[in-house]
């Protein structure tokens, strides 16, 4: 994706409202491509989450989608089980949504 607008910024900074959310990171590459990583805290539960996500981006990235399966892994750093979730945005991955389910 292009650019992310000042709308759609301000959009992904209000999700720090969530008790939900442990970490959001936006990356801006220099060839202007975007990406957005937002992560749960352990043993969130999945719906909550997703009314979060829905609840603040809903209007500034309308139409998102969850494409695919998650993916799950264990981070060998903290050896939590994680869920991966692809969320497409007007045909391109924007977002990833990490799900910190617990220990491994």
């Amino acid at each position: 994706m292009k650019e992310i607008t000042e709308s759609q910024f301000a959009a992904i900074n209000n999700l720090w409202k969530s008790p939900l959310i442990s970490e959001i990171s936006v990356v801006l590459e220099e060839n202007g491509l975007s990406r957005i990583t937002i992560k749960s805290v352990v043993g969130a539960d999945w719906n909550s989450v997703d009314a979060a996500l829905d609840a603040e981006l809903s209007e500034q990235f309308a139409d998102y989608e969850y494409m695919g399966t998650p993916a799950r892994y264990t981070c060998p750093i903290k050896d939590i089980e994680n869920d991966l979730y692809y969320i497409n945005y007007k045909g391109e991955t924007l977002i990833y949504l990490i799900m910190q389910l617990g220990p491994s």
